[in-house]
């Protein structure tokens, strides 16, 4: 199960096809989707339980999934440099630096998924968050976790 879908990714690039005539093509997108959800759930799982299928959490993930893949795709052809409304595309240079900063803030638990904290991680579970007063996102917004006013 993906988190973020090709089609979320390919949001990202406005005007960018993504077929076999392409410099990538939407297979090239699923292959930098499987490894970053990889990553995904390597990084949570010390203190989520991975997969995240809880639905709520599903959508705060999707975002930091496809940022991770956009952000990749933006480094390997560097799409920024160069080209009209290179302005609007630098600003999503950063999308890979934003989304780490958003999964180690969940993993640091600077910020929490609201219904997939793993029991097992030593008093840590969802009733000692809440008692040390600590954020657990519940917003129900799916497209921005960084900006999210809950968190």
């Amino acid at each position: 199960m993906s988190y973020a879908t090709v089609a979320q990714v390919k949001s990202y690039f406005l005007g960018m096809n993504f077929d076999a005539n392409s410099d990538i093509s939407e297979s090239d997108v699923q292959f930098h989707l499987d490894n970053e959800e990889q990553h995904i759930d390597s990084q949570l799982s010390s203190v989520y339980q991975v997969p995240i299928t809880d639905t709520d959490d599903v959508k705060k993930i999707r975002k930091i999934h496809a940022e991770l893949v956009a952000g990749t795709i933006d480094d390997m052809f560097n799409y920024a440099s160069e080209r009209e409304g290179a302005e609007q595309n630098r600003k999503r240079r950063n999308l890979r630096k934003q989304a780490e900063q958003d999964l180690q803030n969940l993993v640091n638990r600077k910020t929490y998924l609201k219904n997939s904290i793993s029991e097992t991680v030593v008093g840590r579970g969802k009733e000692d968050l809440q008692y040390e007063n600590l954020p657990i996102c519940q917003s129900d917004e799916t497209e921005n976790l960084a900006g999210c006013e809950d968190c």
